[in-house]
């Protein structure tokens, strides 16, 4: 019976803990606090800041768990203790010494938490330190902080809005993952590691990554709608893929680097702003961003890579920067709402299927400095009517404008050496070919080359040599 009697007690007083998380008015049975007066002084944590605690009185959590650290200048939270408070304050000095971390699994699974304060003299919140507190709704973290553990907020239901300090510097994987109701996140910068103030500094994945080996998904929850980054200089490499509500991000000036697959998949951005800072942006940085309408590239990128914007489907415009030299393959292949594009002189080499199935691609400049286009760049661009190939371009690959059923005439450079097989296949409306060179100079690339049926679009099409137009 005494037993019976205990167990009643305890559901009782977890229910109410839980009633209490989501009341604006805490019962008074569920917070036991205590008074704390802090004398003024000046401490220097383990992460060489001075702290100054001012006179004050202030009301901290009491009964939490502590343990003296290694080096005993200060204390470590080490649980929750005999601590009954469901709005979790950590004091900023434990017995006349600075409380300066919160240790690995202090708070797991301490469900009755509806909110959190963490003190500057904090420096380091330990792996799982939170994870598991399904009703943690708010959480402070103090500029003190430098590090958070792995999965340290992991499986937090309750979060919705989140700032991480600038202060911090390292960040390690899942952070934040599984935290299904999270809706907007502040954070220092999200990149693998980065060079910053007083050295390397370092992000894991904050959500995790996906177990697939072939990493194409974060476990991003599916209510993140915004990202603010205020600092660093990076963005990893599948920092945000698969975050599929995302629809707002903010960038600032200073990254330099986007990385491969940052944001692939996230279907519900629909513009960005990249900040003149970025000189790089990764392979498959923005591919699968099905919403995403129009994107201007800053000055200081000097590649387009691999699959950057593929299948970007909703991709109407694109600005391209002077800086870029070469565009790598599958670039924009897919981008199916793509109307025009100008390639800046600067660029040189137009890979494999970079503009391939851009069904409404009506218009294409190409600057004066591209020598090569690879292999099906093109291939069934269905919109496009005319192209001008400059002159310094020297070879088309194969299947170049395969299947470019509208495209009517074409200016060939007499600097070209060589056709592919089929360069021109399924072109079926080419009327007129403008060759730059004399008829002599245009036997003598094509003589050979092909058999006969290869050139069945050319044998309908009028060619026009010594072309000066």
């Amino acid at each position: 019976m005494k037993k019976l009697l205990l167990t009643v007690i305890f559901v009782l007083s977890f229910a109410l803990a839980l009633v209490a998380c989501n009341s604006d008015e805490k019962p008074e049975s569920t917070t036991k606090s205590t008074t704390t007066t802090t004398t003024s002084t000046t401490t220097t944590v383990n992460n060489g800041a001075h702290i100054d605690m001012p006179d004050s009185t202030k009301i901290y959590s009491e009964g939490l768990e502590y343990v003296l650290n290694r080096s005993k200048d200060g204390y470590i939270v080490k649980g929750i203790g005999d601590c009954s408070d469901t709005d979790i304050k950590i004091p900023n000095s434990y017995q006349e010494l600075p409380v300066v971390e919160i240790s690995t699994e202090a708070f797991k699974d301490c469900k009755a938490i509806c909110s959190v304060e963490i003190p500057e003299t904090v420096v380091g919140i330990g792996v799982s330190a939170f994870e598991g507190c399904d009703n943690l709704a708010d959480i402070t973290i103090g500029n003190g902080v430098t590090g958070i553990g792995n999965k340290a907020f992991y499986n937090c239901n309750s979060l919705k809005n989140v700032t991480v300090p600038n202060s911090v510097t390292i960040m390690g994987s899942a952070v934040f993952g599984e935290c299904n109701s999270l809706e907007s996140i502040t954070i220092p910068f999200v990149g693998e590691w980065n060079a910053g103030k007083g050295g390397a500094v370092h992000f894991g994945h904050i959500f995790g990554l996906m177990p697939e080996k072939s990493m194409t998904k974060t476990q991003c929850p599916e209510s993140l709608k915004e990202v603010v980054i205020t600092g660093g200089t990076m963005i990893g490499s599948h920092a945000f893929i698969g975050c599929d509500s995302l629809v707002s991000v903010t960038i600032p000036d200073g990254v330099t680097i986007i990385d491969s697959r940052a944001f692939a998949g996230c279907k519900g951005l629909l513009s960005l702003t990249i900040p003149d800072s970025v000189t790089s942006i990764g392979a498959g940085a923005f591919g699968r961003c099905s919403n995403l309408t129009d994107i201007t590239l800053p000055d200081g990128v000097t590649a387009i890579e691999e699959g950057t914007f593929e299948q970007c489907t909703s991709l109407i415009s694109v600005t391209i920067p002077d800086s870029v030299t070469i565009i790598y393959k599958q670039a924009f292949s897919e981008c199916t709402s793509l109307t025009s594009v100008v390639i800046p002189d600067n660029v040189t080499i137009i890979d494999f299927k970079a503009f391939a199935f851009c069904r409404k691609l009506a218009s294409v400049t190409i600057g004066n400095g591209v020598t090569c286009i690879e292999q099906e760049a093109f291939f069934e661009c269905s919109s496009l009517t005319d192209i001008v190939i400059p002159d310094g371009v020297t070879s088309l690959g194969l299947s170049t404008f395969t299947s470019c059923t509208s495209l009517e005439s074409i200016v060939l450079p007499d600097s070209l050496e060589c056709f592919d097989v089929g360069v021109f296949g399924g072109c079926t409306n080419l009327k007129k070919i403008y060759y730059k060179g004399s008829e002599a100079q245009w036997n003598e690339i094509c003589n050979d080359v092909f058999e006969e049926g290869d050139w069945i679009n050319f044998l309908s099409a009028e060619i026009v040599y010594n072309y000066k137009g």
